[in-house]
């Protein structure tokens, strides 16, 4: 007679950060300075958009469009890492509108690969640059809550 056992719980450990031991020295918030970044606003249709300025000074013609190829955004990546003032802290923000697609946000992790851009992160438009992105793409006000 031949038994065996089909399923063995399996426990991996999950290795997490300490907690601080006093809650009040929290580390201050990382600031990345314009001159060490750029924002990659991904939209909808295959487009994508990208930009090097704060919400002053952003307008609908200085959020630059360009292509997934490796003339586009590669390029502009490339070109962003070469003029940062701290080549070593150099990061690039992805922000992926409602509009974007799976297949271009894999797209653009994959040209992080290819370009070696090491330090990025992945986080939501702010209000204004939705506005400035609305405005660029032809989104009416209707059309932009409509698409909430």
């Amino acid at each position: 007679m031949f038994t065996t056992t089909f399923s063995k719980p399996n426990v991996m450990d999950l290795g997490l950060p300490a907690k601080p031991k006093d809650e009040t020295k929290k580390p201050p918030p990382t600031e990345i300075k314009l001159s060490n970044s750029i924002s990659l606003l991904l939209g909808k249709d295959n487009r994508i958009f990208w930009h090097q300025q704060d919400n002053t000074s952003l307008t609908d013609q200085n959020l630059n469009e360009t292509t997934f190829d490796r003339d586009g955004i590669r390029k502009v990546i490339e070109q962003a890492k070469a003029n940062a003032a701290d080549k070593s802290k150099f990061t690039v923000i992805i922000k992926p509108t409602d509009d974007a697609v799976y297949k271009n946000f894999v797209d653009i992790l994959d040209e992080m690969a290819i370009t070696k851009s090491e330090q990025y992160g992945v986080t939501d438009l702010k209000p204004w640059e939705k506005a400035i992105y609305d405005r660029k793409v032809g989104n009416t006000g209707a059309a932009a809550a409509a698409t909430k």
